[in-house]
């Protein structure tokens, strides 16, 4: 009895102090495998860090590049058709899809397209009429002289525009007026396609309408 009584409680014991040393060593581990751990990462982080900056500086400059080319070959033109066309062409870099829509007697008139494929294509842009009592965000835009930009989800005056260019709506769109004289001659309309990676860059899209 004596024995069972000693191996019951030696028993006791070391469950005791396995629980108590076990709880120490993993608390211990954990420092050790953390400090390891960020000995490890802290230089490939900086590493990643730099090439991470050094990679967006490399992006800006090429946008920069490619920004600074499209005005300067919109600026050779002369004859406004050619302004017009060099224009949209510089402008369908950044954007996947774009549309010149020109004010005519209070209407806005689709001129020309790129971008747009399937059953609505760029030439069928010219079917498309806006009149003076039809508001939507072209007709925002020119009003304002303002551009009109954002998600289409939830946007009644960009889902009334992007319907006319088929059933599915492109999740992002926006409108720029061309002001000539402090009077909007033209709008511009850019979204990002039906793709999900497809993009706008307003503010590109901005510098070349101006």
């Amino acid at each position: 009895e004596l024995l069972d009584d000693l191996r019951t409680e030696i028993s006791q014991l070391e469950s005791g102090m396995r629980g108590k040393v076990e709880g120490e060593l993993r608390s211990q581990l954990e420092v050790e495998l953390r400090q390891g751990i960020e000995a490890e990462l802290e230089p490939r982080l900086g590493v990643a860090k730099e090439s991470g900056m050094q990679l967006a500086q490399e992006k800006l400059h090429t946008k920069m590049e490619i920004l600074n080319n499209a005005l300067r070959e919109i600026s050779l033109n002369n004859s406004q058709v050619e302004i017009l066309t060099s224009y949209l062409d510089k402008a369908s870099l950044f954007a996947s899809r774009v549309a010149l829509f020109v004010m005519k007697s209070g209407n806005l008139l689709g001129w020309q397209a790129r971008g747009f494929e399937g059953e609505f294509n760029n030439a069928s842009i010219k079917s498309v009429i806006f009149l003076p009592e039809h508001d939507n965000a072209l007709r925002r835009a020119a009003e304002s002289r303002e551009p009109f930009d954002g998600m289409t989800a939830g946007n009644r005056d960009m889902l009334d525009l992007v319907s006319r260019f088929g059933p599915v709506a492109p999740e992002v769109a926006c409108a720029i007026p061309l002001v000539v004289r402090d009077k909007a001659v033209a709008v511009l309309y850019a979204d990002s396609g039906m793709g999900t990676t497809h993009h706008v860059d307003e503010h590109a899209l901005k510098i070349v309408t101006t």
